[in-house]
């Protein structure tokens, strides 16, 4: 019988599909500087600007308690001048009564003197008064300045309370924005991850099928090789 060849045997070679790892990718949420530092910058300036008017506005206070004592002191010595006044005025008339009774040189000399005492306290009465109406006019602007300072340290105050809560909503709608980018993005990184696995899996089941296949292929071969040196002895 003539010698039937021997088919060699195929090797099935598989190669194993490592399976891929898949990591889901970190999401961050992006930031904006720029808008970050600005607003940084505006809460200082606004900050810095209601420290000066608060500085302003106590100063001007004090301007003003400096202003009215002045002027009690003024009004005091008023009525001081006043005093004195009329009790020179007294004098006088007291020396005339007696130099119209009595008239002599030195009756004459002290009615002199008295008019002199008068006239002399009528004009510190004037210069007190002309103080009086200076420092009240003073204390006019004073007390303007102070209802200005006042007032532009309520608008600053509301600007301020306004840029915060500004600043607390524009915080709270990129936060929400961001959170929003978050979510999409992790749910798309999961579909991602999901899908690559289902690939692995997919791959692996494919090897697996195709190993089974070539141990099949590859045992009536086997059986075929096995048999040819039996049938040749």
């Amino acid at each position: 019988m003539p010698r039937t060849k021997k088919a060699p045997a195929k090797k099935a070679i598989s190669k194993k599909a490592p399976a891929k790892k898949v990591t889901a990718k970190k999401v961050t949420a992006k930031k904006s500087p720029a808008k970050t530092t600005k607003r940084v910058v505006a809460n200082k300036t606004s900050a810095a600007k209601t420290s000066e008017v608060i500085k302003l506005v106590a100063n001007l206070e004090k301007e003003l308690a400096s202003v009215e004592a002045q002027l009690d002191k003024l009004q005091a010595k008023v009525g001081k001048s006043e005093a004195k006044q009329l009790k020179a005025a007294e004098t006088l008339k007291a020396k005339r009564n007696a130099a119209k009774d009595k008239p002599t040189a030195a009756k004459k000399a002290a009615v002199e003197k008295a008019r002199a005492a008068v006239s002399a306290a009528r004009e510190e009465v004037r210069a007190s008064k002309k103080a009086v109406v200076a420092k009240r006019a003073e204390l006019k602007k004073a007390k303007a300045k102070l209802a200005k300072a006042n007032t532009a340290s309520k608008v600053v105050a509301n600007a301020q309370a306004k840029l915060e809560s500004s600043t607390a909503k524009a915080i709270a709608r990129i936060q929400a924005k961001a959170d929003k980018q978050i979510a999409a993005l992790r749910k798309k990184a999961d579909r991602e991850l999901a899908r690559r696995e289902k690939a692995a899996l997919k791959s692996a089941q494919s090897t697996q099928r195709r190993k089974r296949k070539a141990k099949v292929a590859a045992a009536p071969v086997a059986v075929e090789t096995e048999a040819t040196p039996a049938q040749s002895n």
